[in-house]
Formats: C-alpha cells, structure tokens, sequence
C-alpha cells in the first residue's frame, strides 16, 4: 500500500521560522497537508496549502525537499520564501519563532530534522 504524501513550505525569516497549529494535534508543524489525488508532485501541495492555513503565496527556493519517512506518512518539505502577508485561514493559530527558543515548545517531530537539513541549526 502506497503511503499517502504530505508536503509543505519551510520559511524562515531574520531567524525565525514560521509555524501552525492546525488539524487535529496541538503540534506546531510547518504549513502543508495532504497531496490530493488531483495533484501530480509534492510541490504542488506545497504551494496549496500555505494559501489555506494562511492566505499566503510562496515562491520555492530549493527545488531538493528534504524527505522525512514515517511509519504511515512521507512528509516533503521545500525550503520556500514567503511572498505576501499573513491574512489568515484555515490554521488555529500561527507563529513566528526564533529558533533559539523551539525546544520550549511541542514540535510536530520532522520540524527540527528539516531545519537542520536546511542549515538553519
């Protein structure tokens, strides 16, 4: 059985990475969700679903995700810039924060290996 894809943006800004609170956890998680049987490409949800959760358009800088395997899930996640303001959307909650203080908070579990990944720490 194919396991189902999930993809996002990771934006970060002046130090501070951008994440939300969204579906059914109390993670902070970067935007994404669900590749939909309509979309042909990871990328495609990426764009997608920042538009959702935040009203948002990104631009992709790293066209290489970094791949993160779960039991159930793949998770892509593209390093991206963020175009427009933040109006809101589908997200409870979103955040700037410093990466410095990440480790105080509960954390969706791929978001530290994906900075890492991305040379963010």
């Amino acid at each position: 059985m194919k396991k189902p894809i999930v993809a996002g943006p990771v934006i970060v800004e002046e130090g501070r990475v951008l994440l939300v609170q969204a579906g059914k956890d109390e993670f902070w998680k970067f935007p994404g969700g669900k590749m939909e049987s309509f979309e042909n490409h990871p990328a495609e949800p990426t764009y997608r679903e920042p538009k959702e959760e935040l009203g948002i358009e990104i631009a992709i800088l790293e066209p290489t995700p970094f791949i993160f395997r779960k039991k159930n899930v793949v998770l892509y996640h593209y390093l991206s810039l963020r175009l427009t303001e933040i109006t809101g959307g589908t997200a409870r909650e979103w955040k700037w924060f410093s990466i410095e203080e990440l480790e105080k908070y509960a954390l969706a579990e791929n978001v530290m290996p994906a900075l890492k990944h991305f040379r963010f720490i």
